[in-house]
C-alpha cells in the first residue's frame, strides 16, 4: 500500500513506522524501487483520443548515487535520516499516456532487462527518449512533487482524497479510527477535513497558489499600520463631530433669545397694534355709520319707487284681464251668430223635409181624387171601351216610360257617383278634422309642461333673489355689464396701488436699513468709547499684570508667556484626567475587596469568563473563590504547588469539552488566562518548580483572610483619599492657570492694539445722528404713503370681493331669469299654436259639417232618384205593361200633354173599374169630396211653410225631395230644440262678460286718476307679466322694509360700537404710556397690520398682553444666570473631545447677547466656527477614504473566501444521494447556523479589527505575522459568518437490518457495534472522495470516476447488510473500491467485479507474494485486458 500511495502522493509515509526509506531495508539488496498504476481517463479528462495513463515512481538510495553510472541528473533529492537507517531517497515520478495497449503500456515498460531491474537513470533516459521513438504516447517526466500532483489533478487524482485514503490506510480496518482520531466533532470535521484539508487545497490548486492564508496575513501586515491610523483618524473624527455637536447644541440654545427678544418685541408691537388698531377702527367706524346713513336713505327711496310701479302694474294687469275679457265677449257674440245660424238653417230644414211630404201627400191624393173622377166618368162606358182606352193609354204612358226610364237611370248612375265622392270627402274631412284635434292636443301638453318648468324656475329665481336681496330681476343683465365694468376698474386701481405698495415698501426697507445700520454704528461707536475709557485703564492694569506673570513663571515675552501658560495648563488637565481615572479604578478595587473578590480592569477577562460559562456552565469559579472554599492546610498547599492558582480559572467538570475547543478564539489580546482542571489540583504530583519559574504578580492571597482583607481595604482608601487630595489640588490649580492663561491672551491683545481718538468718534457720532433724523422723515413720508395705499387697497379689495361676489349672484340668477324667459317665449308660441290649432278645428269643422250636409242631400237625392226609378218600373211592370199592345197607335201629342200621374191614376181607375163595375157611386162621390179637401189642405201646409206647389214640384221632380219618416222629423226637431238651448245659454253668458267688461273699464279709470294724485304722474311701462312683476315687487317691497328695520336696529348698534371702541382707545393709551412705548416709532404700520374685527377679545388681548409684557421683564434677568451654565457645559464637553484650545477660545469670548442682532451674530460665529471644524474634518476624511478602501477591499476578499466556502459546504449533502428500497437517501446531512448575509460586512470588519489590535501586542515581526495567519486561515474566517461554530451538526445514515429501524445519527453519535460505525465512516468517506472530485472538475455532465484504497474494511464489517448502502454509494458515484483482504464473507467479494487471490511463493530464497487465481464477475470479451497469468514481482512488500 506504502509503494502504490508513491503514485498519488510522492515520497508519502503511513505512519512513523512505515517511511519510504523501509523499501530499501538492509541486505534486500533494494537499490532502485519502481511502482506503477494504469488509470482510465474519464470522457472530459481525454485529449487527443489518449484514454489511458500510467503513472509511475521510481526511488533509489541517494547514497548509492554516486555508484551508478557516474552519471549527474537534476533530480528531485529527499534527504532524510532515520534512527535506525542513514538511508536517503531521491526519486522522480512520470505520466505515460497512449490510446491504445502497446510496448510501454503498464504490462509491457521494460521495467527489467535480461532478469535485471533497469536502472534509476537507465528508465528516466528510457522515458525521455520513448516518446521520440513512439508517436502513440506522450511522456511526462517531474523532479518536483508539487508539479506532479498539480499535472496529476487534471486527471482525476487530487492530493486531499488521496491524503484521507493515505490517513485511512495506516493500518487495517482504520477507516472509523482515522476519522475518530483526527475529526472528533461536526466542528473539526468542517473545519480540519472539509475547509482546510478540501475546500482550500482546491482552491488554491485551481488558482496555482501554494499558500493563500500566508499571502492574506502579508498584506493584512503590510497596512495594519494604515487600518492603525485610520482607527486614529476615525477617533479624530468623532472627536470633530462631537464637538459640532456640542457647538450646535449651543448654538440652538442661543438660537432662543432671538425667540425670546422676538416676543419681547412683538409683545411690544402687539400693544401698540393694539392702540393704533382702535384709532383706526375708531375712524373706519364713523365712515362706516355715515356710510350706513347713506344707504338707508337710498333703501327709502327704492321703496317710493317700487311702490309706484306695484300701483301702475296692477293697473296694467286689469287692464290685461279687461283686453282678455273684451276678446272672450266678441268670441261669445260670434258664437252666437254662429248658433243663430244653426237654429235658422235647421227650422228650414224642418219646414222643407214638412213641406216634401204634404206634397207627395198632395200628389197621392191628387192620384187618388183622379181614379175616383175617371171611376165616375167612366161607369156607363162599356167594357170593351175601357179594355180599348186602357191599351190606349197604356201605349202613351209606353213612350213615358221609356224616355222616364232612361233619364232616370241616368239620375241614379250620376247619384250614386255624387253619394261616393261625398262619403270619400266626408272621410278625408273627419281624419283631417282628428288629426287637428290631435295636434291641439300635442300642443296643449307642451304647454302644461313649459307652464310647469317656468313655475318651478320662478320658484327658485324667487329663491335667489330672496338669498341674495335682489328685488327686481328683469334687468339683472344690465345690472352685470354695469358690475363687469365696476370690476375691471376695480382690477386696474388695485394692481396701480399694489404696484406703488412695493415700491414704497422697498423704500422703507431701504430707509429702515440706513436707519437700522446707522443705530447700529451709534450703537458701536458708544459701545467704542466707553471700550476706550475702560481699555485705557485695562490696559495699564494688564501690563502690570503681564510683569507679574512673567515673573512667576520665569518666561519674558507676551507670545511666548502665553504658550508656557497653556503648554502649563494642558500638563495639568492630564494629570488631572489620569489621576481621576486612578480613583475611579481604586473605588472600584475597593468596593470588589470589600465584597471579597478582585478588580481586574480588562474588558477580555470578563469576556473570557462568560465564554467558559457558556461551555461549562456553573462549573468554572475563579481561582482565588476557588481556595475560599478550601480548608487552610488545602491552600496552602494548591498555592504551593500552583503559585498561580489565584489567578486562574478552575473547571470542576466539562474540562474536556474546553480541550476540543479552540480558546484562542475568544480572547483578542496577548493576555494569558490559566484554565485548570480541578481534578489537576487534587494531584498532588502536579507541581510548578518555584525554583526554576517565577510569576510577577500582585498579591491577592488577602482576599481569603478576613483581617487581612480588612488592613489591604484600609491601606486603598487612605490610598484613595490621599489621591482625591491630590485631584483636588490639581484641579485649583488647574483653574489658576487658566485664568493665568486668559489673562496672558487678553493682556496680550489689548496691548498690542492701537486705540482710537474718542474726540473723532464723538463727531462721527453726531454726524450719523443728523443722518438718522434725516431718514427717520423720510421714512415718515414713505409710511405715511404706505399706510394710506394700503388702507385705499384694503377697501379696493373688499369691494373688488364684494363685486365679484355680486356678479356671481347675478351671474346665477340670469341664468335662471334667461330660463323663465325663454319659457315665455315658448309659451306664447305654443299659444300662438294652439289659437292657430283651435281656429283649424273650427274650420275643419265648419267645413265637415258642410261637406256632411253635402252628403245627406247627395244620399237623401240618391234615395229619392233610386225609389222614383224602383217605383216607375214597378208601376209598368205591376200596372201598365200587361195592357200594353205593341200593334195600337196612339196620338203623340195627346201623349206629350198628359201626365204622368193623371194617366196613372186613369189606367188605375180604369183598372179599378172593370175590376168594380157595380160598385157604389155616392161612395166615390163622397171620396171625392175628402180627397178634394185633403188637397187643399196640402196646399195650405205647404203656403204655411213658406213654399209653393211649383217650387216642391220641381224639386220633387228634380229628385231633391221626398218623403220624410216621423224618426227623421223628430230627430231635427230634437237637434232644433237642442240648438235653441245653446243660444239662450250663450246669450245670458255673453250679457254677463259685457256687464263685466264696463265695470272693469270703470276700475281702469279710477285706478289711473288715484295714482296721478298719489304720485303725480301714470306712466306705462313695458311688462308681459303684470300680475307676476307686481307680486315679485310686493316680495322686494317687504323684503326692503324688513331691510330698513334692521338698517335702523343696525345704526343703533354702530353707535354703540363707536362709543366702545373710544372707550377702548382711551385704556390702552394708558397702558402704552406706562409701558414706555412711544406710539409714534409704530405710525408707519399699515391697516392690514393693525386691523382687529372682535373687540370684545381686543379688550380682554389688552390686558393679558400687558401682564405678559411685565412677566418676559422678569424673565430676561433669569437668562444670564441661564446662559453661564450653558456655557459651562460646552466648555467642558469640548474639552472632553479634545478641544481643550477651542474651550478656552469659547470662555473668553462668547458673551451674553442683549438683543436679537446680538444673538444672530453669535449664532453666525458658532456656525462659522462648526464650517471650520467641517473643513477641518473633510480634509482628515479625504486622508482616510484611500484607507477605507484598502480595508473595504480586504473585508471583501476575506467575506469572499467565506461565501465561496459555503458555496462548497452547501454542495457534500447534494452529491451524497443513493437510493435504496425505492427511496432517495441522502448519505451526509449538514446543518450550519449562518448570520444573516447583511451582518458578514460589520463582522468581518470588527473581526479584522481585533486581529490588528491584538497583532500589536507582538513585539516580533515574525510573531506578528504568525499570528495574523493563524486568524487569517479559512477555517478562522468562515467562523465569522457563522454564529457558533460548536452549533455546526453533521448527521449520517445508518443502515440497520430492519429497513424502518434506519436512521440519521449525529456526527459525534455515530457508534454502535464496530462493523456498524464502520460501515457509517466509509459511507461518508465515498461522500468525502465524491465531494473532493466534483469540487474539482468541470463536468459536463457525464459520470466521473474515482478510486479508492480500503486495507482490509471487513475486519469489523462483515455483515453484508452494512455494505449494501456502501455498494450502492459507490456505483451511484462511479466510484472503483480496491480492497486488499482476508476473511471477506463470500456475500460481500461476490459484490466486487474483479477479484484477485493472493498468495506466497519461495523465489530467490524469498517469499513473494503473488496472484495465484482470478475471477471476474465481467465477461471477458469486455475487458480491456487480456488474463494475468504472471506474477508481479514488483510488489515486494516487508
Amino acid at each position: 500500500m506504502l509503494l502504490l500511495m508513491q503514485n498519488m502522493i510522492p515520497n508519502c509515509t503511513l505512519d512513523e513506522k512505515q517511511p519510504i526509506e523501509k523499501l530499501f531495508r538492509k541486505g534486500s539488496g533494494n537499490t532502485c524501487i519502481h511502482s506503477l498504476v494504469e488509470w482510465k481517463l474519464d470522457n472530459n479528462a481525454v485529449k487527443d483520443g489518449f484514454r489511458y495513463m500510467t503513472t509511475g515512481f521510481c526511488a533509489r538510495k541517494a547514497r548509492d548515487a554516486k555508484d551508478e553510472e557516474n552519471v549527474t541528473d537534476s533530480t528531485g533529492t529527499l534527504t532524510q535520516a532515520s534512527s535506525s537507517d542513514n538511508t536517503s531517497v531521491e526519486y522522480f515520478n512520470y505520466c505515460i499516456f497512449y490510446r491504445k495497449f502497446g510496448e510501454n503500456d503498464i504490462k509491457n515498460l521494460p521495467l527489467a532487462v535480461n532478469g535485471e531491474r533497469v536502472t534509476y537513470n537507465g528508465l528516466k533516459a528510457y522515458l525521455g527518449e520513448a516518446e521520440k521513438s513512439d508517436y502513440n504516447i506522450k511522456v511526462y517526466i517531474f523532479d518536483r512533487k508539487g508539479d506532479y500532483q498539480s499535472f496529476i489533478s487534471r486527471y482525476g487524482i487530487y492530493e486531499s482524497a488521496w491524503e484521507i485514503v493515505r490517513g485511512i490506510n495506516k493500518t487495517e480496518g482504520h477507516v472509523r479510527t482515522y476519522f475518530e482520531t483526527n475529526y472528533r466533532t461536526s466542528r473539526k470535521v468542517v473545519e480540519d477535513l472539509l475547509i482546510e484539508e478540501i475546500i482550500q487545497k482546491s482552491y488554491n490548486n485551481r488558482l496555482s497558489v501554494d499558500n493563500d492564508d500566508s499571502m492574506m496575513a502579508k498584506t493584512l501586515l503590510d497596512i495594519k499600520d494604515k487600518l492603525i491610523e485610520l482607527s486614529k483618524k476615525n477617533s479624530q473624527i468623532n472627536d470633530y463631530d462631537n464637538q459640532i455637536e456640542a457647538l450646535t447644541y449651543f448654538k440652538d440654545y442661543i438660537a432662543t433669545y432671538k425667540e425670546f427678544y422676538s416676543n419681547k418685541r412683538d409683545i411690544e408691537n402687539r400693544l401698540a397694534n393694539m392702540l393704533l388698531s382702535v384709532i383706526n377702527a375708531e375712524g373706519r367706524k364713523e365712515a362706516e355709520l355715515s356710510e350706513h346713513n347713506e344707504k338707508e336713505q337710498e333703501l327709502y327711496n327704492e321703496l317710493y319707487d317700487k311702490k309706484y310701479k306695484i300701483a301702475v302694474a296692477d293697473v296694467l294687469k286689469e287692464k290685461k284681464s279687461l283686453n282678455e275679457l273684451d276678446k272672450l265677449v266678441k268670441e261669445a257674440l260670434s258664437d252666437r251668430n254662429k248658433k243663430e245660424n244653426q237654429i235658422k238653417t235647421a227650422r228650414e230644414k224642418l219646414m222643407l223635409l214638412e213641406a216634401a211630404n204634404n206634397y207627395c201627400d198632395y200628389i197621392n191624393y191628387e192620384k187618388e181624387l183622379v181614379k175616383v173622377n175617371t171611376a165616375i166618368d167612366s161607369r156607363m162606358i162599356e167594357d170593351e171601351d175601357i179594355a180599348s182606352e186602357l191599351n190606349r193609354l197604356a201605349a202613351i204612358y209606353k213612350q213615358y216610360y221609356d224616355k222616364a226610364e232612361k233619364e232616370l237611370s241616368a239620375k241614379t248612375a250620376k247619384a250614386a257617383i255624387d253619394e261616393k265622392n261625398l262619403r270619400d270627402e266626408l272621410k278625408k274631412a273627419d281624419e283631417k278634422h282628428q288629426e287637428d284635434k290631435n295636434n291641439c292636443a300635442v300642443i296643449h301638453g307642451q304647454e302644461s309642461t313649459v307652464k310647469l318648468h317656468i313655475e318651478k324656475d320662478e320658484k327658485e329665481l324667487k329663491r335667489l333673489a330672496d338669498a341674495y336681496g335682489i328685488l327686481i330681476v328683469d334687468d339683472i343683465i344690465s345690472k352685470i355689464e354695469e358690475l363687469r365694468v365696476q370690476h375691471n376698474g376695480i382690477l386696474k386701481e388695485e394692481a396701480l396701488l399694489e404696484e406703488s405698495i412695493k415700491e414704497t415698501t422697498k423704500s422703507v426697507y431701504k430707509t429702515e436699513e440706513k436707519i437700522n445700520i446707522a443705530e447700529s454704528n451709534i450703537a458701536m461707536l458708544d459701545e467704542r468709547i466707553d471700550q476706550l475709557q475702560s481699555q485705557i485703564i485695562s490696559r495699564q492694569e494688564n501690563e502690570s499684570k503681564l510683569k507679574d506673570l512673567q515673573r512667576i513663571y520665569g518666561i519674558a515675552g507676551a507670545d511666548r508667556l502665553k504658550e508656557g501658560i497653556f503648554k502649563e495648563f494642558l500638563r495639568m488637565n492630564d494629570k488631572y484626567n489620569e489621576d481621576s481615572q486612578k480613583a475611579v479604578k481604586l473605588g472600584k478595587l475597593i468596593e470588589a475587596v470589600s465584597a471579597g473578590s478582585y478588580y481586574i480592569d480588562n474588558p477580555s477577562y470578563n469576556k473570557f469568563r462568560e465564554y467558559l460559562k457558556s461551555v461549562c456552565g456553573e462549573a468554572v469559579t475563579e481561582g482565588y473563590k476557588y481556595l475560599e472554599n478550601a480548608s487552610e492546610q488545602q491552600r496552602k498547599d494548591i498555592v504551593k504547588r500552583i503559585p498561580f492558582i489565584q489567578y486562574s480559572f478552575v473547571i470542576d467538570s466539562g474540562f474536556d469539552r474546553l480541550k476540543e475547543a479552540e480558546l484562542e478564539t475568544e480572547t483578542q489580546d496577548s493576555a494569558v488566562y490559566p484554565v485548570i482542571s480541578a481534578e489537576a489540583l487534587k494531584d498532588e504530583n502536579i507541581n510548578i518548580n518555584s525554583d526554576k519559574v517565577i510569576f510577577a504578580f500582585n498579591d491577592i492571597s488577602y482576599l481569603t483572610d478576613d483581617k487581612r482583607r480588612d488592613v489591604k481595604v484600609r491601606i486603598l482608601r487612605e490610598e484613595l483619599d490621599n489621591l482625591n487630595d491630590t485631584i483636588t489640588k490639581l484641579n485649583s490649580r488647574k483653574q489658576t492657570v487658566l485664568e493665568d492663561y486668559v489673562l496672558s491672551v487678553n493682556a496680550g491683545d489689548t496691548s498690542a492694539e492701537k486705540l482710537d481718538a474718542p474726540e473723532e468718534l464723538l463727531k462721527r457720532k453726531n454726524d450719523i445722528k443728523e443722518n438718522i433724523a434725516a431718514y427717520r422723515a423720510e421714512l415718515g413720508r414713505y409710511n405715511d404713503k404706505k399706510s394710506q395705499d394700503m388702507a385705499e387697497l384694503e377697501n379696493v379689495r373688499k369691494s373688488k370681493k364684494s363685486v365679484e361676489l355680486n356678479i356671481s349672484r347675478y351671474e346665477e340668477i340670469a341664468v335662471v331669469n334667461e330660463r323663465v324667459t325663454a319659457g315665455y317665449v315658448t309659451l306664447k308660441q305654443l299659444t300662438e299654436q294652439l289659437k292657430s290649432a283651435e281656429a283649424q278645428i273650427i274650420e275643419c269643422a265648419d267645413y265637415l259639417d258642410k261637406i256632411r250636409e253635402d252628403y245627406i242631400k247627395a244620399d237623401e237625392y240618391k234615395t229619392n232618384v233610386d225609389n222614383q226609378y224602383s217605383e216607375l218600373v214597378s208601376v209598368w211592370e205591376n200596372t201598365v205593361s200587361h195592357f200594353y199592345n205593341e200593334g195600337i197607335d196612339y196620338n203623340n201629342d195627346e201623349a206629350g200633354q198628359i201626365n204622368p200621374n193623371e194617366l196613372i191614376a186613369k189606367i188605375t181607375g180604369l183598372k179599378d173599374i172593370l175590376s168594380n163595375k157595380n160598385s157604389d157611386v155616392s161612395d166615390k162621390e163622397n171620396l171625392r169630396k175628402h180627397l178634394k179637401a185633403s188637397i187643399d189642405k196640402c196646399v195650405e201646409a205647404i203656403e204655411y211653410r213658406g213654399h209653393t206647389l211649383e217650387e216642391l214640384k220641381a224639386m220633387y221632380e228634380a229628385g231633391t225631395i221626398s218623403v220624410s219618416d216621423r224618426a227623421k222629423l223628430m230627430g231635427l226637431n230634437n237637434e232644433l230644440h237642442e240648438y235653441q238651448k245653446e243660444y239662450d245659454a250663450g246669450s245670458r253668458e255673453t250679457e254677463a262678460k259685457e256687464a263685466l267688461l264696463n265695470r272693469l273699464e270703470g276700475s281702469i279709470a279710477h285706478a289711473k286718476s288715484q295714482i296721478e294724485e298719489k304720485y303725480g304722474r301714470y306712466e306705462e311701462f313695458e311688462c308681459d307679466n303684470p300680475e307676476k312683476f307686481a307680486d315679485d315687487m310686493s316680495v322686494a317691497v317687504a323684503e326692503l322694509e324688513k331691510n330698513i328695520e334692521k338698517y335702523a336696529q343696525l345704526r343703533k348698534h354702530m353707535s354703540d360700537e363707536l362709543k366702545e371702541i373710544q372707550l377702548i382707545r382711551k385704556d390702552l393709551e394708558r397702558i402704552t404710556y406706562n409701558a414706555g412705548i412711544d406710539i409714534e416709532n409704530y405710525a408707519e404700520l399699515s391697516e392690514s397690520d393693525i386691523e382687529i374685527k372682535d373687540f370684545e377679545s381686543v379688550a380682554k388681548e389688552y390686558e393679558q398682553t400687558a401682564k405678559e409684557y411685565s412677566s418676559i421683564l422678569k424673565l430676561e434677568y433669569k437668562k444670564a444666570d441661564e446662559f453661564n451654565k450653558y456655557k459651562t457645559k460646552l466648555i467642558d464637553e469640548l474639552k472632553n473631545y479634545n478641544g481643550a484650545e477651542l474651550a478656552v477660545e469659547v470662555n473668553v469670548s462668547v458673551v451674553l447677547p442683549v438683543n436679537a442682532a446680538k444673538t444672530e451674530q453669535l449664532v453666525k460665529s458658532i456656525e462659522d466656527t462648526n464650517s471650520f471644524i467641517e473643513l477641518e474634518k473633510e480634509r482628515v476624511h479625504k486622508g482616510i477614504e484611500d484607507m477605507e478602501r484598502i480595508k473595504d477591499n480586504f473585508e471583501n476578499r476575506c467575506i469572499q473566501t467565506c461565501c465561496n466556502i459555503k458555496t462548497e459546504l452547501e454542495r457534500l449533502p447534494k452529491l451524497s444521494h443513493i437510493r435504496m428500497d425505492n427511496e432517495d437517501i441522502a448519505i451526509i446531512g449538514l446543518y450550519i447556523p449562518y448570520v444573516r448575509e447583511e451582518m458578514y460586512k460589520d463582522r468581518m470588519s470588527a473581526y479584522i479589527d481585533e486581529t490588528i489590535v491584538a497583532a500589536e501586542s507582538f513585539k516580533e515581526q515574525e510573531e506578528r505575522f504568525r499570528y495574523i495567519r493563524s486568524r487569517l486561515s479559512w477555517k478562522r474566517l468562515f467562523s465569522v459568518i457563522v454564529t457558533d461554530m460548536n452549533s455546526v451538526r453533521i448527521n449520517l445514515y445508518k443502515r440497520e437490518r430492519i429497513k424502518d429501524q434506519s436512521r440519521y445519527l449525529r456526527y459525534e453519535e455515530a457508534v454502535g457495534s464496530t462493523g456498524q460505525s464502520q460501515g457509517i465512516y466509509i459511507q461518508f468517506l465515498i461522500a468525502i472522495i465524491n465531494y473532493i472530485s466534483n469540487m474539482n472538475t468541470v463536468s459536463d455532465g457525464q459520470p466521473l470516476g474515482k478510486t479508492i484504497f480500503i486495507d482490509n474494511p471487513f475486519g469489523a464489517a462483515k455483515d453484508i447488510y452494512i455494505w449494501e448502502p456502501i455498494f450502492k454509494l459507490l456505483a451511484v458515484n462511479h466510484v472503483q473500491l480496491i480492497v486488499p483482504a482476508r476473511g471477506a464473507t463470500p456475500a460481500i467479494t461476490s459484490r466486487f467485479d474483479v477479484n484477485y487471490i493472493l498468495g506466497q511463493k519461495m523465489a530467490d530464497k524469498r517469499q513473494q507474494t503473488v496472484v495465484v487465481d482470478y475471477y471476474s464477475n465481467v465477461k471477458e470479451t469486455e475487458l480491456e485486458y487480456t488474463r494475468m497469468d504472471y506474477e508481479q514481482a514488483s510488489f515486494d512488500f516487508i
